[in-house]
């Protein structure tokens, strides 16, 4: 199916278009990973049985297996990917997938793929893109049954031997690097395995660190040893070459030009390294954009390390100049051209570069914009086979330009909070125990995982947080991590200034915004998740024009991302957010931007109330996406104006019951009821909806209490409410309007709340 991706990696869910939906993970999501692990094929229903319920399959397991699929194929026309992928044939249930529209048998695919591949860069382009999908263990949020371990066992294998073949390619064509990152954590994983070691022993031998890959080996004899293994030949057989110092391999091409050596191990941004070489292919102009911190710079030299083998490359630092003036000279100064030839230094820069085909980093463009631009457009013009790579927080924007995005690294999802494989967690990790040695085997990787979700995976922010560690737990800064530009420690005193705290690097980003970028900046930072346009402009105060020209800049700067391709929908990273935050509280409008939010969102959901029976789809949609502000301003509504706050979740909770957020819904309905200062009525009609929502999880006696608390002071059931609101927040005080109450008992919930077909409670009830 076009553009729909089943994800069996870390949480089981759907991905369509640009919206992810995770998908029930009790047995509704047990039946669903034993279809899509055979795709196509009918699984019978005595199988799903045996396998899903076992020994202790229940009475009538027939009858429960019939509405367990019914609720899948619930949640996936909810997902919007349609349920009829659920057939029903007479041998059994199947799924109609394709193979590629799942991410664990794609990443099997791949690696088939590389296994009969003779071209080790081909290698390493099936491996790359297969383990990237690999994002948290397989199937980790449905619990065991046979088929399921079975598998999860086969991939993690199969990810073993994707390491063993990714890590000899990378071997051979001399990215020794990236295989000791990668490998320093793998053979952790994998302790059996001697190839992991052997092939980590010989990238640190060609990396010079012969006495490292001698403990490495060391480190291998101990760990077979501890699980009753002999070391093998072939790891004698490199331990001996290390030793005698005849191990082959390509060597590294040395550093040319002036590039520094590098002091430290280099993090992921594999994907990114390709994609500089291959677009260097088409276009001899390269910007990496994004944000401060972000890794721009090292990405560049990364590159030109490890990347370049086609001449000399350079380093041209712009950071400390002041005057666009200042771009030329620093460019002569370091190429090192003599400034005082009667035709200009210009001249002698083109002439010294000529026709070499040569790499030149011009880093630090944002602040000298125009005069980056304008010298690099010339050297373009008159130097063939030259190749530019920029550093930038926006695009030079001149002719023959390609710009990548350097983004965030990837962060663990809140559903599987424990993974060291992912790239922001081994950054942690890695420079935390180079700032406190012994605190990568102390550290929580919950903890760790906390602290890089929190800071958004910006990579500065993420190794002067490690920094901490010296002084203070993982812990313990995890739980500081409300206030991100408090807890993350400083960085080197030999680091620009502006790179030295996360306030700094943000505060010279902040710098170089115009007055509205500026303002619409700090008003969209009470926005905690990712928002669309009429919310930026209703938030915003400036205008229709105004804000999409001040988010066009604050995109432009790399101080927002887009989150969705098809649609304007965008973001502030949460350090960046905070910083807004601060802005925001110092120019006294805190309070009236919050008011803003909360009306349009509290407005939003009384429309979705209203337009529930004729729109009930687009509504779903635009739920699951705005999700996270809705729960914020619900909250927000609450703490402020009760009233204003129990009309808005009681619209919520009809939505939540037919998305199957019962937790989230009954903790809303908890707030609410318990906050005082609410109408009988408000109490009568939230009492139902947590009655429903209890209903759902088979929570009977929580249902009960709900149905008789919705009878509050002064009133019984021979006195009902007169009247229930069913209308959200308006404006800044909100507002509701009411009904006629209509009494109801526990056994009408369902009507009340789920008369639109969506509920989850029997075998396509409503359908």
């Amino acid at each position: 199916m076009a553009g729909v991706e089943f994800r069996l990696f870390g949480e089981i869910s759907v991905a369509s278009g640009d919206s992810v939906t995770a998908l029930p993970a009790g047995r509704v999501g047990l039946v669903l990973a034993h279809l899509l692990l055979d795709p196509g094929k009918p699984l019978s229903t005595d199988h799903l049985i045996d396998d899903i319920w076992g020994e202790t399959s229940p009475d009538g397991a027939e009858h429960k297996l019939r509405v367990t699929v019914s609720r899948l194929r619930s949640a996936l026309e909810d997902a919007g990917v349609g349920g009829n992928l659920i057939a029903t044939t007479p041998r059994g249930y199947l799924a109609r997938v394709a193979r590629s529209d799942i991410d664990a048998l794609r990443f099997e695919d791949l690696v088939s793929v590389a296994r009969r591949s003779s071209d080790d860069r081909e290698v390493l382009g099936a491996l790359e893109e297969a383990l990237r999908l690999w994002t948290s263990d397989p199937l980790s949020s449905l619990s065991d049954t046979p088929t399921l371990d079975q598998a999860r066992r086969a991939l993690v294998e199969t990810r073993g031997d994707a390491l063993e073949l990714w890590s000899g390619a990378a071997i051979r064509l001399g990215r020794y690097r990236e295989v000791i990152a990668e490998l320093e954590t793998a053979v952790t994983h994998f302790p059996y395995r001697e190839q992991l070691w052997g092939n980590l022993a010989s990238a640190l031998y060609h990396e010079d660190r012969q006495v490292a890959a001698t403990r490495s080996l060391q480190q291998a004899r101990c760990a077979l040893a501890d699980l009753g293994l002999d070391v093998g030949s072939r790891l004698m057989d490199i331990e001996s070459k290390i030793l005698a110092g005849t191990l082959e391999g390509k060597k590294r091409p040395a550093a040319s030009g002036n590039i520094p050596a590098s002091v430290d191990s280099f993090i992921g941004r594999t994907h990114e390294i390709h994609e500089i070489h291959d677009r260097f292919g088409t276009n001899r102009l390269i910007t990496l954009a994004g944000p401060g911190g972000s890794g721009k710079t090292r990405l560049a030299l990364e590159f030109a390390r490890n990347g370049w083998t086609s001449g000399t490359a350079w380093f041209i630092d712009l950071a400390s100049i002041s005057e666009p003036g200042g771009v030329v000279d620093t460019l002569a100064t370091t190429l090192g051209v003599d400034q005082h030839i009667a035709a200009g230094p210009m001249s002698g820069i083109v002439e010294q570069v000529g026709s070499a085909r040569d790499l030149l980093i011009v880093d630090n463009c944002e602040h000298v914009i125009d005069a980056a631009a304008e010298v690099t457009r010339q050297l373009l013009a008159q130097c063939p086979d030259v190749r530019l790579l920029a550093t930038s927080r926006e695009p030079l924007r001149i002719q023959g330009e390609a710009v990548i995005t350097v983004r965030s690294l990837p962060v663990p999802s809140e559903e599987i909070a424990e993974s060291d494989a992912v790239d922001s967690v081994r950054l942690f990790l890695d420079r935390a125990e180079a700032a406190c040695e012994g605190s990568r085997g102390e550290a929580s990787l919950e903890s760790v995982s906390r602290i890089v979700r929190m800071l958004d995976g910006i990579p500065l922010a993420i190794e002067l947080a490690a920094v901490r560690t010296r002084t203070m737990t993982v812990e313990e800064i995890a739980d500081r991590m409300d206030d991100v530009l408090s807890a993350v420690g400083a960085g080197p005193r030999t680091a620009l200034p502006r790179h030295r705290t996360l306030r700094a690097a943000i505060e010279w980003s902040i710098s170089l915004l115009t007055d509205d970028e500026r303002e619409a900046f700090s008003r969209l930072a009470v926005i905690q998740s990712d928002f669309g346009f009429d919310a930026a402009v209703a938030v915003s105060g400036l205008g229709t024009d105004a804000t999409q020209n001040a988010i066009d800049g604050l995109m432009e700067k790399s101080m927002m991302l887009r989150t969705s391709a098809s649609g304007r929908r965008y973001r502030v990273l949460e350090p960046l957010r905070q910083y807004g935050s601060e802005m925001l509280a110092a120019s006294g409008d805190t309070e009236l931007v919050t008011q803003r939010r909360d009306a349009f969102y509290g407005s939003m959901m009384e429309e979705a109330g209203i337009g529930r029976r004729k729109e009930h789809r687009e509504w779903l949609d635009l739920i699951r996406v705005e999700r996270p502000n809705i729960v914020t301003v619900a909250d927000s509504l609450l703490a402020r104006d009760p009233e204003a706050g129990a009309a808005m979740i009681d619209f919520v909770a009809q939505y939540w019951v037919s998305l199957g957020w019962y937790p989230e819904g009954r903790r809303l309905v908890s707030a609410a009821l318990d906050s005082g200062g609410i109408t009988d009525g408000q109490r009568a009609a939230l009492g139902a909806a947590g009655g429903h929502l209890a209903l759902q999880q088979g929570d009977l006696d929580a249902a009960s209490r709900r149905d008789r608390s919705k009878y509050g002071p002064g009133t019984s059931r021979d006195h009902e409410p007169d009247r229930i609101p069913v209308g959200g927040a308006r404006g800044h005080g909100g507002s509701c309007k009411v009904v006629p109450a209509q009494p109801r008992d526990i056994r009408g919930l369902a009507g009340c709340y789920a008369d639109d077909g969506q509920s989850r409670g029997g075998d396509d009830l409503g359908r």
